[in-house]
């Protein structure tokens, strides 16, 4: 019962607030939610963020066709799942990519944290999880002397670097790596987080010589995180659209300060709006050639979400996803339309 009344008090708050934001009858925002829920199987949060409740949601309106569950069913249909692990399971990823000289973050070692591995790490490391997503347990350490210093200044002995790490991993196996620099073009988007590009790929047919570029954009974290991931944007990151085929800039996506709705500009970063004309990209070219030798080396795969690092030294696989969550912008809803109708 206290389940179903704290699901039932979730769908009066989304319609109160929306009958507050968008100026609009509560019951009849109330049904409206009710019928999108039922009808194409959104979460509430997505109804919220895609602002789906104004009157007239726009090309934006495309996002009730593509729910995180309708989405990631069509992966699970398309990837299939005794090879699913080559890619998700970052040490066989990694370990596959090394074999045939494609670019990854060197490893330093895997496993439970411990004395012994600790003393074996460098003096700058990137610890996270062997399998997850979100960023969940990601953190990095510089060691100064005999303390280390995570990159949020906090400082830490042996024991206590320990007691964090095992705090992170929460019984999982972590890999410790090399901690990579963005490319110094770059770094104006983050003084913190390495900035990746989030490029998908997809073999239409088993006869296609070259996988299609579905998407691309990069990722813009929020302010003071390490972690490069932009989940719903609901927090200040955002999805930097690229051309496929050039990778210029194109426009900048985020959710509205109000939580209600998808708004796109033509500067990055919020309030320090720096305009996309003054972006210049690096290494686009090989950065193409490494997602297209990353997509033949796992073709069993149809389509994977890709998560190139622009690192100072040229683009890095830092790791590839099986379930790789929808972009927030039309132009990347219309590309995954025509692949799942294919």
């Amino acid at each position: 019962m206290k389940a179903i009344a704290a699901k039932v008090s979730e769908f009066i708050t989304l319609a109160r607030d929306g009958s507050r934001h968008h100026q609009r009858l509560f019951l009849v925002i109330l049904f409206e939610i009710i019928w999108l829920r039922c009808r194409y199987r959104l979460m509430l949060k997505e109804i919220r963020l895609y602002g789906l409740l104004a009157r007239d949601p726009g090309p934006l309106s495309l996002h009730k066709d593509f729910s995180a569950r309708k989405t990631i069913a069509w992966m699970n249909r398309v990837n299939p799942p005794e090879h699913r692990s080559l890619v998700d399971i970052k040490p066989r990823f990694y370990a596959r990519c090394r074999e045939l000289g494609i670019c990854v973050p060197e490893i330093y070692a895997t496993g439970q944290p411990d004395p012994d591995l600790l003393s074996r790490l460098p003096n700058r490391f990137f610890a996270k999880p062997a399998y997850g997503a979100g960023g969940d347990g990601a953190s990095a350490f510089v060691r100064d002397g005999t303390h280390f210093h995570s990159w949020d200044g906090r400082k830490f002995g042996d024991n206590e670097l320990l007691g964090h790490l095992k705090e992170l991993a929460r019984g999982r196996e972590l890999i410790f790596q090399q901690w990579i620099q963005t490319h110094p073009k770059l770094t104006v988007l983050s003084e913190t987080a390495l900035i990746t590009c989030r490029i998908v790929t997809w073999w239409p047919n088993a006869h296609a010589i070259e996988p299609d570029i579905l998407l691309a954009y990069l990722r813009i974290p929020a302010k003071n995180t390490i972690v490069d991931n932009t989940g719903y944007a609901e927090n200040g990151q955002e999805m930097l659209e690229l051309d496929t085929k050039t990778g210029m800039p194109q426009a900048t996506w985020t959710v509205h300060s109000s939580g209600f709705g998808i708004v796109g500009s033509d500067h990055v970063c919020g309030e320090r709006k720096i305009p996309l004309k003054a972006l210049n990209l690096p290494d686009w070219g090989a950065t193409l050639e490494l997602v297209t030798n990353l997509a033949r080396t796992f073709k069993n795969l149809s389509t994977l979400g890709w998560d190139i690092g622009m690192s100072e030294n040229g683009p890095i696989a830092i790791e590839g996803n099986t379930a790789w969550g929808t972009p927030l912008y039309p132009s990347g809803l219309h590309a995954i339309a025509k692949a799942m109708r294919s």
